[in-house]
């Protein structure tokens, strides 16, 4: 039976777990015949829509991956009354996406584990499992191990298993392809992906039990789709029609731009092209349009307050010059 990974994290998760690129991911899973998987990183869901995208354009190159399927989830530091803990959220309904953005809006260290439950609707609630928690654990909807442990004090619940680091850049990678840039940030590079079957049941003393669950855990996952125009991310404006955009915007604003200005604009188009910004421009002005609507506001990272074409578009009234 093969086993799905129910936790792996990319190279944007928060403590720096794995710094493999989301495509080899991906790759490495359908070569190991696994029917898909579930990426949860560390205080950040960042990851989603570029991993919707990747995901996307390697269907486009192989259609056999339209019957791989993608889970999404993140990790939490919580509070369950006084003691601290890791938790774990993952969409398995659509609603849950609207729900898990709502979590992060008011994330900080150490949440109260009761802040994440008035919003759980259409997610699944875990908890990685520690010898040393004595509350009660009936509130998660599975359990999480990644070490060996005595099974018999977990009781009623569906644990299932994850996250063995293995060191994919030592001749050990199955994927066809290894977009290895992050080779030289250290000398050692590891990341939290799976071992086969095999390997986990030796590792946890033969308790096949885990591995079921774990496919049990990720059959219960609807198909998500990150950048329905219905939810947080519009997606509907290219960078060709977006780029007019702008520089209508900009011909409008200034008669006589100097050339120190141009350059600010090319560099900054060129920027949002290469990082497929197009989405994060367009959703920031659908945010901006509804608080001018409504008399509201809402508060800007400070690179966007020193953004060019966020001046230009009316998102932020703060001229970078």
């Amino acid at each position: 039976m093969k086993k799905i990974e129910v936790h792996c994290k990319t190279k944007y998760s928060k403590d720096y777990d794995s710094l493999i690129d989301i495509e080899s991911i991906i790759w490495n899973a359908k070569e190991n015949k696994e029917k898909g998987i579930i990426f949860i990183d560390k205080d950040t869901i960042y990851s989603f829509p570029k991993i919707e995208r990747i995901y996307k354009k390697i269907i486009e190159k192989d259609k056999s991956f339209n019957n791989f399927k993608i889970g999404y989830g993140v990790q939490l530091t919580s509070k369950v009354g006084n003691d601290k803990c890791e938790v774990l959220l993952i969409i398995n309904k659509q609603v849950g996406l609207n729900n898990i953005y709502k979590i992060m809006n008011n994330y900080t260290d150490n949440i109260d584990i009761n802040e994440i439950i008035k919003n759980k609707e259409g997610l699944l609630l875990g908890l990685i499992y520690k010898e040393d928690i004595n509350f009660d654990t009936s509130i998660f909807d599975y359990i999480e191990i990644n070490e060996v442990i005595d099974f018999s004090k977990i009781k009623n619940k569906l644990i299932v298993y994850s996250n063995i680091p293995n060191s994919l850049y030592e001749g050990d990678v199955k994927g066809r392809e290894v977009l290895n840039t992050y080779r030289n940030v250290k000398n050692n590079i590891e990341c939290r992906l799976y071992l086969d079957t095999e390997d986990s049941l030796n590792y946890l003393n033969n308790e096949e039990i885990v591995i079921t669950n774990s496919n049990k855990l990720f059959d219960n996952l609807d198909y998500i789709k990150i950048n329905d125009d219905t939810l947080h991310i519009p997606n509907t404006i290219n960078y060709k029609d977006f780029k007019k955009q702008v520089i209508k915007s900009f011909n409008n604003m200034y008669s006589s731009p100097s050339k120190e200005i141009i350059n600010r604009l090319n560099n900054e188009l060129y920027l949002v092209n290469e990082l497929n910004y197009v989405y994060y421009f367009n959703l920031l002005l659908t945010i901006t349009d509804y608080c001018k609507k409504n008399n509201e506001s809402y508060l800007l990272d400070g690179y966007i307050n020193n953004s060019l074409i966020a001046y230009i578009l009316g998102i932020t009234k703060i001229e970078p010059y």
